[in-house]
């Protein structure tokens, strides 16, 4: 029950800050592409790359904290499913190079900032 919690209270800031988050990054970029999701993808992946290390390999965090941050909270503010509901606007406007450009660099951005996350943090501990 504890862990459903965590995932709830983790998943309600998560959406609310992906809300925020979107509404002040949007004056940033010209509209018709969603870059402001795209962004927040981008960060997220890297922060739980970062959130990974720091409860997985080094137990900095405690585990019964993974579904709070990561399930929960991360979960909510890198959802896919604005990424897919958006692709698919762009295709229907259309606009399928932008579609496809969009897919592509989301996907490879979002892998790339996971992975830079987990190599930074294994670069800390490994000098410490």
């Amino acid at each position: 029950m504890q862990t459903l919690l965590f995932i709830a209270c983790g998943g309600a800031v998560g959406a609310l800050s992906r809300f925020a988050l979107t509404g002040w990054l949007a004056p940033f970029f010209k509209p018709g592409m969603p870059w402001a999701t795209f962004v927040i993808n981008v960060c997220g992946s890297f922060l739980i790359g970062i959130s990974y290390i720091l409860i997985t390999e080094k137990g900095i965090l405690p585990e019964t904290w993974r579904p709070l941050i990561i399930t929960g909270f991360l979960g909510a503010l890198t959802t896919y499913s604005s990424f897919a509901l958006e692709t698919v606007a762009l295709f229907e406007r259309e606009l399928p190079l932008h579609a496809l450009l969009y897919m592509l660099s989301s996907v490879c951005c979002t892998v790339i900032a996971a992975a830079l996350g987990i190599g930074l943090m294994r670069l800390v501990f490994n000098s410490l």
